[in-house]
């Protein structure tokens, strides 16, 4: 399972974080990726097209591929075979599907795991196929790449979706069922979000569809500079959303998803938890409450909260302790320092603490030992 952490997921980046760039990007000092190279959300690609380029230079990036210096991410876009590897999950899946609108004469009606993305919304594992939309029965299918070889990380494979039947009638009106995402200037074209929402979320693990919904809610988007902001749902919005759902079974799916979902989770991390106590037996938490010594001073506003209070819970991602790149911006001498004072000081109060981490949350047997240790209840 590729998971998608706290810090892969802060880093979407603008489609374009310049149109155009010239130096080698390979590391033998070929030129194949000199001129015509654009960066997709950070990675390096080359345009390879019959109308501009000479047969002999689509030859010779063909040629890279097979010696394993480059990597054929779809027909006519190639990225160098370092970056790729060396990219994050989200940034390879999000340059795939440019690279599909690039690679096309019409760019396809993203949809599905493709269309949440693109609606910047995260989730804790990494899409593994990028969806479409299509009106003919004919063109319905899944495809996988030709793998490369040489990669670690193997291309996306594509699956194309007929357009829902009940969602035929709502075309037929003329409103709208997709929306254009302008990330500088560059055209994609994603199913609209209430929609995406809807057929993906009873599809999804239920890790990711919590996750999903959380951040709807909170309103917690890995935003791009060119996307405006959007407002958070509320839970009305989540329920009548299962209007759009496409058959009873999905909508009795996505229901149960709701039932999880909150406003109050700030993280991805804080998101799959939920699931994990769901899925272990423990009790439901209360979640970011605040903790306040005798004179009412602050000590601590905690993730998750069990037994009156008496049991505190937090979820540490790597995000906390990364230096000058954590949230605080101190280093990681100074953020254990200080998380060691505040424990502490929790701990003075008669609070039990438990702390686990990503790993932890991979390891679920691993997290039910811990939260039984520290005595948190389980369901009846």
């Amino acid at each position: 399972m590729t998971v998608l952490s706290d810090v892969d997921a802060s880093r979407t980046g603008t489609l374009l974080d310049h149109p155009r760039g010239r130096g080698s990007i390979l590391d033998n000092g070929s030129d194949e990726f000199d001129d015509s190279t654009m960066l997709l959300w950070g990675m390096p690609v080359r345009l390879a097209r019959a109308d501009i380029d000479s047969a002999a230079r689509i030859r010779q990036l063909s040629r890279e591929v097979s010696r394993g210096r480059a990597v054929r991410v779809r027909p006519g876009v190639f990225a160098p075979q370092p970056g790729w590897d060396e990219a994050r999950p989200r940034q390879r899946f999000l340059t795939t599907v440019a690279a599909m609108a690039f690679a096309r004469p019409v760019s396809p009606v993203f949809c599905r795991q493709a269309a949440l993305v693109l609606h910047d919304l995260p989730m804790v594992n990494v899409p593994q196929t990028v969806a479409t939309r299509t009106l003919s029965q004919g063109s319905a299918r899944k495809r996988r790449p030709v793998p490369a070889e040489e990669s670690t990380f193997r291309v996306f494979s594509e699956a194309c979706h007929l357009w829902p039947s009940a969602w035929r009638e709502l075309r037929k009106t003329g409103d709208p069922v997709v929306e254009s995402l302008l990330p500088d200037g560059t055209v994609l074209t994603a199913e609209a979000l209430v929609c995406a929402v809807a057929d993906t979320v009873p599809l999804l693990p239920l890790s990711d569809a919590v996750a999903v919904l959380d951040a709807l809610m909170s309103g917690r988007r890995n935003r791009s500079e060119s996307r405006r902001a959007e407002e958070p749902w509320s839970m009305e919005d989540l329920v009548a959303a299962a209007s759009w759902c496409t058959s009873a079974g999905a909508r009795q799916r996505y229901l149960a998803c709701v039932a999880l979902a909150s406003e109050r989770s700030e993280s991805v991390a804080e998101s799959w938890s939920k699931v994990r106590f769901h899925e272990l037996g423990f009790e439901a938490p209360g979640q970011q409450e605040v903790l306040r010594d005798a004179q009412g001073e602050e000590i601590a506003r905690g993730d998750f909260w069990w037994d009156g209070g008496s049991i505190l819970g937090e979820c540490d991602g790597l995000k906390k302790y990364s230096g000058p790149d954590s949230y605080s911006g101190e280093s990681t001498v100074d953020v254990l320092r200080k998380e060691r004072e505040r424990e502490d000081r929790i701990r003075a109060e008669g609070i039990i603490m438990v702390r686990w981490d990503w790993s932890d949350l991979k390891h679920p047997r691993r997290l039910a030992w811990k939260l039984d240790r520290a005595g948190v209840p389980r369901r009846g």
